[in-house]
């Protein structure tokens, strides 16, 4: 969504406006918030008065994810972080679970990207330290981390196992079997519709947020830790 899509909105008249996922174009949804209802899904940013927000529970899903590793007998953890506010909740999520656990977190800047996550995953990788699981922030970086992986000559899960996020299609392929929390995307989408028929009747009311529960869909990429110093 771009200023022009949210001018040719506009002059449609529309009532509402439901802007789903992240995007960068705040200033543009700043300006549809003040002239119609406005909701975002599946994103916190932009933060505006009067803008009702409906998210994936960031924070508790990132610590299942954490908790996950750690029951495996996961000691050395680390942690692809992303971008905004949703890459911070995630990282807040996984130190609250490591330090709940007694361990050191180990955070670096992964990214969104399979480029960004494979960058990312091949410096802990490849040093003499590599942790025996990764944390990262969605399943495109999760697969970036696959390919790190392999390129270090480490099985999945046998050498080092991985977490993504979202629950992507990407997870779900067979011969990738990312464990990954859900997001909870329809859920999102209909508490999203709720709020922004809702918000019709009642345009003056405070922005308000819903976060939706996430589960953590356990496959292939996860196991117990290879039995390293």
């Amino acid at each position: 969504m771009g200023r022009r899509s949210v001018e040719a909105l506009l002059d449609q008249r529309i009532d509402g406006l439901v802007v789903v996922g992240t995007t960068a174009e705040s200033a543009e949804i700043e300006t549809a918030a003040a002239a119609v209802p406005v909701v975002l899904a599946g994103t916190r940013d932009p933060a505006l008065p009067g803008v009702d927000v409906v998210v994936n529970d960031d924070e508790a899903g990132a610590r299942k994810a954490t908790e996950h590793l750690l029951a495996l007998g996961h000691r050395r953890i680390a942690h692809l972080q992303g971008p905004d506010e949703i890459g911070r909740l995630r990282r807040a999520g996984y130190e609250h679970a490591m330090n709940a656990a007694g361990l050191e977190s180990r955070v670096v800047q992964g990214g969104m990207s399979e480029e960004s996550g494979h960058a990312a995953a091949n410096r802990l990788l490849s040093a003499r330290d590599r942790p025996t699981a990764i944390f990262a922030f969605n399943d495109i970086a999760c697969i970036g981390a696959l390919s790190a992986a392999a390129d270090n000559n480490l099985t999945v899960p046998g050498d080092v196992s991985l977490v993504g996020y979202d629950n992507t299609y990407l997870a779900r392929i067979r011969h990738l079997s990312l464990t990954s929390v859900d997001n909870g995307n329809l859920a999102v989408g209909v508490q999203a519709g709720k709020f922004i028929l809702e918000r019709l009747g009642s345009p003056d009311v405070p922005g308000r947020l819903h976060l939706v529960s996430s589960e953590l869909q356990v496959r292939g990429s996860t196991g117990h830790p290879p039995a390293i110093s």
